[in-house]
């Protein structure tokens, strides 16, 4: 359950890991290449949780997880967000999958191509469906750490056409003081958002 990696952090500056680890916990291990910095996170022994972490445009990193599984792992934070949305890293390569790109993440491949999907693991519920700033907004239950319903949170997407959507960074997480992780109650569900006049 080890994970070592390099990556280019591009025009982004921050790097999102939802993680899953055993009962020992486990660390997660960012360098920054040619500095003798580091940040190192040991993370805890729960199921299904996630870290952010801080990066520098145009840099490269080496990241290591240890006794960690990345469920799902994305970079943001680009001035060009609305249009270029996250970076999915693929775990197995480590190589940065762009929007564009997300059919290679999909068996079979077309997956993304037809139907709006999560660009990665589970997806439910459309919510929240709204045109402003002349982008249309998507927001749907999902679930980072598995293909299978539970942990909610809610994704979040954009469209200037209804056709072509950008994804965007999961935007509402589990309230920590409701979610059981081992039981999955509390979550981000459908009705969890108001209108604000």
């Amino acid at each position: 359950m080890s994970l070592n990696l390099h990556l280019s952090s591009l025009n982004y500056t921050f790097l999102s890991i939802f993680y899953t680890t055993e009962d020992k916990g486990g660390s997660i291990v960012l360098s920054k290449q040619g500095e003798d910095g580091r940040i190192q996170e040991n993370v805890s022994s729960t199921k299904g949780w996630y870290l952010t972490l801080s990066l520098e445009p145009s840099s490269e990193y080496d990241l290591s997880c240890i006794d960690v599984i990345v469920d799902l792992a994305y970079l943001h934070g680009s001035k060009e967000d609305l249009e270029k949305g996250i970076a999915i890293i693929d775990t197995e390569s480590g190589a940065v999958v762009s929007e564009e790109d997300y059919g290679a993440l999909y068996e079979p491949p077309y997956c993304n191509q037809f139907h709006f999907t999560a660009p990665k693991n589970w997806m439910n519920d459309p919510n929240g469906l709204c045109l402003w700033n002349g982008y249309y907004h998507a927001f749907y239950q999902s679930n980072p750490h598995s293909l299978k319903w539970g942990d909610m949170h809610w994704g979040h997407a954009v469209s200037k056409d209804l056709v072509s959507w950008t994804h965007l960074p999961i935007v509402l997480f589990p309230q920590d003081s409701l979610k059981d992780v081992f039981d999955k109650k509390g979550g981000a569900y459908s009705g969890c958002a108001l209108p604000e006049n």
